[in-house]
């Protein structure tokens, strides 16, 4: 009976591990279908970037505008490409065909098909990149993207009609747009998507900020527009209209609050700066009061009034205390976009991996130094390593040149970087980073080929720098390499003869 009770026992046991067994296998198989629900997937076809990359970014947040890489693929022989990726929110997102780039709205768990023509959309080439124009060759009629496109003409049609010289001048154009303004309202009580109804709103919102006789004044605009919301962070076109509400508003404020504003930026509190702002009307809302600081830092760190060293420590600050995840986040983004590379900026520390040794920034200094930024399957990257050899061969006396490769499955160990390095031919240090590594973002890297060019004390030249290729202008680096050598040159020569 006793032997009986203990297989009992023990049966019951295998019983409960197998339920559990199951249970698990259950959850992962459920949210491996939750994931899948929430995969964007962009396809299509690319006939003028065969070869190259597309990629995916995220726009982190609107203030620093920085992005964030959420897919990469090649775009194979016959221009076709396609790109999945997890995505759970509604999001304006960039997407880059080699240096080129537009924009797209995602939603979750759907699918586009694009065409992209890769004509600039205001027929103005920039070496650096262009926004091309591209469309959808099929588009759901449910999809945000179809929703914007034909509200957007909407907008336009609107305009065009009733934006006239006489209704501004009148009050014709006041009551044209209150009429606009309730149909567009009624017709989104049965809007089932949020992220579109706040974008209609902000958008016909921004219209008040038209010149035209009884338009809303400042408090007006506050009080039905920005106090009863909450922060949108990741709508384009709230974001727009908050940025340019509060643009420069260290100027709107009262002369009292502008100079107790500098006393808490001198004080270096970010606690006393909230407090100083809870003081103005269209700041009563803290979730947007500590956005707005971050705003009024950003743009002070640039007008020159206020001690710089003093804005980055209070950004320190609130990106570790900050009162809401988001913002800390923001802060954080934003002191490394005020720090980072501009022209006559101290060169970042960077210390870099090659396959035999690492190089760092005292390396190369005495020199001027000109990075190079490629990726081993772009044939571009390929014709500017060897447009590089003849200005080596030339110049290196005079400066150093470094490039910087990224790394992909086929160059993970030395030795095949080093066989990478002997099929290029390349005679000067070379370095390989992973493509995570923050030294991209830090040196401005965007997509590849790109350059730097950094003078013999460290101070930034050019970012981006011109290229080993000729550019719109005939341009290249050539000609700075030449003035670098014929000024070290008539120095050498100055002090011989003293």
């Amino acid at each position: 009976m006793l032997l009986y009770g203990k297989e009992l026992l023990f049966k019951g046991l295998q019983n409960y591990t197998m339920k559990i067994k199951l249970s698990c296998i259950v959850l992962l198989l459920c949210c491996g279908i939750i994931a899948q629900n929430k995969m964007n997937t962009i396809q299509g076809i690319a006939p003028n970037y065969a070869g190259e990359t597309i990629e995916v970014f995220a726009i982190q947040d609107y203030l620093t505008l920085k992005e964030e890489k959420l897919a990469t693929a090649n775009i194979k022989a016959d221009s076709t490409f396609q790109l999945s990726f997890f995505n759970d929110d509604f999001q304006k997102v960039k997407v880059r065909a080699n240096k080129d780039y537009f924009y797209i709205y995602l939603q979750p768990a759907s699918n586009y098909n694009i065409f992209i023509e890769g004509l600039p959309q205001n027929n103005v080439f920039h070496p650096d990149g262009n926004e091309v124009s591209f469309f959808f060759t099929d588009l759901d009629t449910s999809d945000v993207n179809y929703k914007i496109i034909l509200f957007e003409k909407e907008l336009i049609d609107f305009l065009a009609v009733n934006y006239t010289r006489a209704n501004r001048e009148s009050l014709a154009f006041v009551n044209l747009l209150k009429d606009f303004k309730t149909e567009i309202s009624e017709r989104m009580q049965a809007e089932a998507c949020e992220y579109f109804k706040v974008y209609v709103f902000y958008a016909v919102a921004a219209l008040d900020n038209l010149s035209f006789k009884g338009n809303r004044n400042k408090f007006e605009k506050y009080d039905f527009f920005i106090k009863p919301e909450t922060v949108h962070y990741n709508n384009d076109r709230y974001m727009e209209y908050v940025l340019k509400y509060y643009h420069r508003y260290t100027s709107e404020i009262s002369k009292q609050l502008n100079q107790a504003f500098y006393e808490g930026v001198i004080a270096r509190s970010p606690t006393q700066l909230l407090n100083v702002m809870g003081k103005d009307y269209a700041l009563d809302n803290l979730r947007l009061r500590e956005f707005v600081l971050l705003k009024m830092l950003r743009d002070e760190y640039y007008n020159g009034q206020f001690p710089q060293t003093n804005i980055i420590t209070i950004l320190d600050s609130l990106a570790n205390y900050g009162l809401f995840e988001t913002n800390r986040a923001i802060a954080a983004r934003l002191s490394d976009r005020l720090l980072e590379l501009v022209p006559g900026s101290q060169m970042i520390d960077f210390v870099l991996q090659g396959p035999l040794k690492q190089y760092s920034k005292p390396d190369f200094k005495g020199k001027h130094l000109y990075i190079q930024f490629v990726q081993r399957n772009s044939s571009l990257s390929q014709q500017d390593i060897a447009l590089m050899r003849p200005l080596y061969q030339k110049y290196n006396k005079y400066t150093e040149f470094l490039t910087v490769v990224q790394k992909d499955e086929e160059l993970q160990t030395p030795e095949e970087q080093l066989a990478f390095i002997q099929s290029q031919n390349i005679a000067w240090p070379v370095v390989f980073v992973d493509p995570e590594n923050s030294f991209l973002e830090r040196c401005k890297v965007k997509y590849f080929p790109s350059y730097l060019l950094i003078d013999a004390a460290g101070y930034v030249v050019a970012v981006p720098a011109l290229s080993p290729r000729p550019n719109n202008e005939y341009e290249t680096i050539e000609k700075f390499l030449f003035q670098i050598q014929k000024v070290r040159k008539r120095a050498e020569e100055e002090r011989k003869r003293n």
